[in-house]
């Protein structure tokens, strides 16, 4: 860890809610964001920038944790994978069309 990154992830270590899913102010949007302001006051950081912290270590830590995902570039957003999207009904359709050819029952495109 860089200099920064010491005294933040101490200050961090303060805050369990943050960190740990099993406790219920674990999902308090209001304590996590003063939370986050606090921890960026006592190290001398925007919130902003303390929160894509955050994510940077989680990120590596859960990729050393889990070695087989794979490697996000560092421009990607915040989730390690992307959800794939749903189905749409032009979707279905698009490939009923695909799959039937004309003149054996299928709607032509």
């Amino acid at each position: 860890m860089d200099q920064i990154e010491e005294p933040w992830a101490e200050e961090v270590r303060k805050y369990d809610h943050l960190y740990n899913p099993s406790l219920t102010e674990h999902k308090d949007t209001q304590m996590a964001c003063n939370s986050w302001k606090d921890i960026s006051a006592n190290v001398s950081l925007q919130v902003d920038e303390s929160k894509k912290l955050w994510r940077k270590i989680r990120d590596k830590f859960v990729l050393q944790k889990n070695p087989d995902l794979p490697a996000v570039p560092q421009n990607a957003g915040t989730s390690l994978r992307t959800p794939p999207r749903p189905p749409t009904l032009s979707d279905a359709v698009e490939s009923h069309c695909q799959q039937s050819a004309p003149g054996q029952g299928g709607v032509a495109a």
